[in-house]
């Protein structure tokens, strides 16, 4: 049975950024420049957006929340890996060598305790050196920690000749206890969380608790669609496409939908439902 509290026009909403994103992402023509690392890694990380876009609608109205608070904490860290790489190119440029030297594969290879032994003496010393390069920036103190921190991004996001860097700044503190710290306790199955699953009684029973509903499902939806929207307009600011009309009157269209819920409340500690309890 599907959740009927998710709203039509808030559904169509975010059916259509997934759209828009969908049609930008083909057209985008790369050339070899000084930003090419970071532009390929600007459409990787649009790419994974659109994927958890598209699921985070539907998951919600298959009553299951935790997974789409799953796609939504993803689709916040793609989110800002691309402000990171079209902020740091040199960052991307090692990146990129380092995907096409084989270090990352050879390193996940390794780590999944995958056979290697197609591999000569030679090339595992050659791709254990590579390996230590190949390391992963921590998302909170050298992505979010590094762009707060970073000056000529807050002089562009000051001057506004970073619309991108003005939204950082201006919902950072905001958005990331919500979209990153509560994701990742439902990622990794916090304890926290079991009480919404394992839910007690007044008699001292145990009922569990398979439905996951959010509260406010519906701006769950226009935030994951917001975000494929940005997404979309980031790629088309950097590869210098013109907004369509369509892309302009989109924002009314999604505000227009959301004018009911508004006022709904969301708990950053708890977004579900409560369960009744058993008598």
């Amino acid at each position: 049975m599907g959740d009927n509290r998710v709203d039509g026009a808030v559904f169509f909403a975010a059916t259509e950024a997934l759209r828009f994103l969908d049609n930008t992402l083909p057209g985008l023509s790369i050339k070899h420049d000084d930003a090419f690392a970071s532009k390929l890694l600007l459409i990787y990380f649009g790419t994974r957006i659109h994927g958890a876009a598209a699921a985070v609608p539907i998951l919600l109205t298959q009553r299951l929340g935790r997974e789409a608070i799953i796609m939504m904490r993803c689709q916040y860290d793609y989110w800002l890996k691309m402000l990171y790489y079209d902020t740091y190119h040199a960052e991307a440029d090692a990146v990129i060598e380092l995907v096409d030297k084989g270090a990352y594969e050879y390193e996940f290879q390794k780590k999944a305790h995958l056979d290697l032994s197609y591999l000569c003496e030679a090339d595992i010393q050659k791709f254990d050196e590579l390996a230590k390069l190949a390391k992963e920036p921590n998302f909170t103190t050298e992505i979010v920690g590094g762009l707060r921190r970073d000056i000529a991004f807050q002089k562009a996001a000051d001057a506004n000749d970073n619309p991108f860097a003005k939204w950082f700044y201006a919902n950072i503190d905001s958005t990331f206890a919500g979209h990153w710290k509560y994701g990742s306790s439902i990622v990794h199955a916090s304890p926290q969380d079991m009480p919404k699953v394992l839910v007690k009684s007044p008699d001292g029973s145990i009922m569990i608790n398979v439905d996951s509903r959010m509260k406010a499902p519906n701006k769950t939806i226009a935030d994951s669609a917001q975000r494929c929207f940005s997404a979309m307009s980031l790629l088309r600011w950097r590869f210098g496409l013109e907004y369509t009309p369509e892309h302009l009157e989109w924002p009314a269209l999604l505000n227009g939908a959301m004018v009911p819920y508004l006022d709904e409340a969301t708990d950053t500690y708890s977004m579900h439902d409560e369960v009744p309890v058993s008598s």
